[in-house]
């Protein structure tokens, strides 16, 4: 009798996936052909690859993630598991590209230190109080606090991305190239403008996530909202936790 090497469910003769877990019965020394091949297929294979789910989050970003929550689980790439491995390669970007909270004359302080270091914390952060917010103000839409993480987690991937591909590269030429005097608001600049075009990208993902595709502009407005909220909330998370650290736990404060 044959078992499945992974589970050690048993396998008939000529079976060719474990009815348990999935896997192929036939399972062979790796190899980097092996490797190569698996990586293509995650990034390239039809509906549920990396690729096609990146596509699909910029033309209809709220859809995707409606479609995920009522149901349509095997056919997008898990929310969580793309938030991850984006957020952990943008926040590597934006260290090297020297962005974001990574300048201490622009962000001095203990605050500034601690994003510098813990960029990817301040981006995961943002997921449930996107979730947070958008349960609030889109309460009468009935989307719950889960579902709504789902689309913070699909955006803010998406954004991580868009800092990794756009925003690092850009940011690091205007850097090589501005004088020493005005090189950190220089290399602000693609940060900036960025942060304005998430803002309303969120607001567009919001309002088709909510309210499909009978959304209005207010709806739009909402989403903007949300995401207004969150990042002010999560500034003032931070503030209050580092207040609170150095008033009783810091040893100036002993």
């Amino acid at each position: 009798m044959l078992s499945c090497l992974n589970c050690q469910s048993p396998l008939a003769p000529g079976q060719r996936f474990c009815g348990h877990c999935g896997q192929k019965s036939a399972t062979r020394r790796l190899t980097l052909h092996d490797i190569g091949h698996e990586v293509w297929h995650a990034m390239t294979h039809t509906d549920h690859s990396v690729l096609g789910l990146i596509k699909a989050l910029l033309t209809r970003p709220g859809e995707v993630a409606r479609e995920f929550v009522q149901g349509q689980r095997k056919r997008y790439f898990n929310p969580f598991t793309f938030l991850v491995v984006a957020v952990g390669l943008s926040s590597l970007a934006m260290v090297w590209a020297g962005i974001g909270f990574n300048d201490p004359k622009l962000h001095p302080g203990p605050v500034g230190r601690f994003l510098q270091r813990n960029l990817n914390l301040y981006f995961l952060l943002q997921v449930p109080l996107l979730a947070l917010w958008g349960r609030v103000l889109f309460r009468k839409n009935g989307m719950n606090l889960a579902e709504n993480l789902v689309l913070g987690a699909y955006a803010t991937g998406l954004r991580s991305l868009g800092l990794l591909l756009l925003v690092a590269p850009l940011a690091a030429g205007l850097n090589a190239m501005a004088e020493p005097s005005s090189g950190s608001l220089l290399v602000r600049l693609p940060d900036a403008v960025f942060a304005l075009a998430w803002t309303l990208f969120f607001g567009w993902a919001s309002a088709q996530f909510h309210c499909g595709a009978s959304w209005r502009a207010r709806d739009w407005l909402k989403g903007c909202a949300v995401e207004l909220l969150a990042f002010t909330t999560s500034f003032a998370a931070i503030f209050v936790t580092f207040v609170l650290w150095f008033r009783f736990y810091s040893p100036s404060a002993q």
